[in-house]
């Protein structure tokens, strides 16, 4: 089903616009696609992570701080307090919390926090590569974490690989 649109005229800075259109030729898709994505996110997702309390922090910072805590600190955190709180977002955001609205959730956060990921779909799995570059133990953190969601939510896995810069595992619908 065709989803309806309707047209909308807004002004902007000149500049803005010129910003605009160079970073729509830079990703190969038109102006209106842009600022299309720009809205839907800001209306879908921006104001609704500002409800759930998530701050912008620097990755040279997350990074250092991620590095300083002891590996077992890090998981701990990330199989309790940390997938709770992916849970409770999950619910807040789509109502619900199955495989969907899980991988939804992590596109949301990581569109929200600039990490670069791609997703791989197939007719029976769906394979999600992190491209987080926030060093071991937040890639630790984040198999922990996201293991533990998709345990509870009985989903199988596989290929879970994880580097100092990137993560990345399969997950069966």
């Amino acid at each position: 089903m065709e989803k309806k649109t309707d047209v909308m005229s807004i002004r902007v800075n000149e500049k803005i616009k010129e910003k605009i259109s160079k970073e729509a030729d830079s990703k190969n898709m038109t102006v209106n696609t842009l600022v299309n994505q720009i809205i839907t996110n800001h209306v879908e997702e921006g104001t609704v992570f500002q409800d759930l309390d998530f701050t912008s922090v620097r990755k040279q910072l997350l990074k250092k701080l991620f590095n300083s805590m002891p590996k077992e600190e890090v998981t701990k955190m990330a199989g309790t307090m940390c997938k709770e709180f992916f849970k409770d977002t999950t619910m807040y955001l789509y109502g619900k919390y199955d495989l969907e609205s899980t991988v939804r959730t992590l596109e949301s956060w990581f569109n929200s926090s600039n990490i670069p990921f791609k997703e791989i779909k197939s007719e029976d799995s769906i394979k999600m590569v992190i491209r987080h570059r926030l060093g071991s133990n937040w890639a630790m953190y984040f198999e922990t974490m996201i293991k533990a969601v998709l345990e509870e939510l009985e989903v199988k896995t596989d290929s879970y690989v994880k580097t100092i810069d990137s993560f990345s595992f399969r997950a069966y619908y």
